[in-house]
């Protein structure tokens, strides 16, 4: 999200008032996707298991960012551009329920030391995203469409990384972590 406005103003050659209000356009989205993906990750999870429910939401998001960022930069007119941007951020809004309930899916007790770490690296792609963007568009004569392609090739990449590494599963915890966490097991599990 950090380099919309200046891919606005350069790659689509809005002036500075216009980006500033088509820049908000993919958060009005988001404050659709961002829910609708959460309902649906836990619905999936509860009718279809956590390995599902947490997973697919997120392909489907990444997929349709990915989709997005291609006819964003494919299409010559930059209205329409702003369109596909909005719902390439609003299918990865769609994704972000599923990735926040995958930490209490996978351990409740850890949930804050996953998310924490999760937050992390999605941070340090924030932080790296804007340096290489620039680069993408400066090495290839200030064509934007490169770093879309690049944008889109990444969220694909993560799809197939889902679906053939990534499982979704609680941590079986041991007997002493059940003793400690819950008393009245404790009694049945020392008979």
């Amino acid at each position: 999200m950090t380099w919309l406005p200046g891919y606005l103003v350069m790659g689509r050659g809005f002036s500075l008032i216009k980006t500033g209000w088509f820049a908000m356009v993919p958060y009005l989205v988001c404050i659709a996707t961002i829910p609708l993906g959460g309902y649906i990750s836990d619905l999936w999870t509860k009718t279809r298991g956590s390995n599902f429910g947490r997973r697919i939401p997120i392909v489907i998001g990444f997929a349709g960012c990915g989709i997005f960022l291609i006819l964003g930069a494919y299409t010559p007119n930059a209205y329409v551009a702003v369109l596909y941007m909005a719902l390439s951020i609003g299918a990865l809004g769609f994704s972000y329920g599923a990735f926040w309930g995958a930490p209490i899916t996978i351990s409740p007790k850890d949930s804050g030391v996953i998310g924490g770490v999760l937050n992390t690296l999605g941070t340090l792609a924030g932080v790296f995203a804007p340096a290489i963007t620039g680069f993408i568009v400066t090495a290839s004569n200030n064509k934007f469409e490169n770093a879309l392609y690049f944008g889109a090739s990444l969220a694909f990449v993560g799809i197939i990384f889902l679906l053939t590494i990534v499982k979704i599963k609680p941590i079986l915890q041991n007997d002493t972590d059940v003793c400690t966490t819950n008393n009245n097991m404790s009694a049945t599990l020392s008979k």
